[in-house]
């Protein structure tokens, strides 16, 4: 639950109080190039870098709308980290900026296939066909829930039925 903001006049208040608020579930919304995804990027950079303790870049999830915003995500991500190695040089760090890769940052659609095609045999009499799959036909958003809900409450691992929420419109980053 800390909030240990340094000052810097890049940000907002609010904006660092969304990059170093941990410990529970954050909310950004704002309105179009206001900064979400420099900050989300940042927040992103603290949990690995700064945060108590701290996680491993391959441990994020960042889901976004578009294959363009994960991409520019990871990139805005990797950039953060290799300003921060170039001020200090940390080995922890070093080791962060190779796993970017692992790191899941994708749209909605392409983790919930993901997470899907990972947990196949969790998901009993439920049927999505690979066809469907392939060209990324999904069910109606509350049978989606549903199934994303079952998954998780099967799967009985913390870190992703407590760190996840989904809701229509928001985003929530828990940590």
């Amino acid at each position: 639950m800390a909030n240990s903001a340094p000052a810097d006049s890049r940000w907002t208040p609010e904006q660092s109080r969304a990059i170093h608020t941990t410990g529970h579930s954050i909310l950004v919304s704002a309105a179009a190039g206001s900064g979400k995804t420099a900050v989300l990027a940042e927040r992103c950079a603290h949990l690995v870098c700064n945060a108590d303790p701290p996680c491993g870049v391959d441990e994020l999830l960042v889901v976004t709308f578009t294959n363009a915003a994960a991409k520019e995500m990871r990139d805005r991500i990797e950039k953060v980290l290799r300003d921060r190695l170039e001020k200090q040089d940390d080995p922890r760090l070093t080791r962060q900026l190779a796993l970017i890769e692992r790191a899941q940052i994708s749209t909605l659609h392409g983790f919930c296939s993901r997470v899907i095609k990972q947990n196949f045999y969790l998901l009993g009499s439920i049927r999505i066909s690979p066809r469907s799959m392939r060209k990324r036909r999904y069910c109606s958003a509350a049978k989606s829930r549903a199934t994303f809900s079952r998954i998780t409450t099967q799967m009985r691992k913390p870190a992703i039925s407590r760190s996840l929420s989904i809701s229509t419109g928001t985003a929530t980053m828990n940590r």
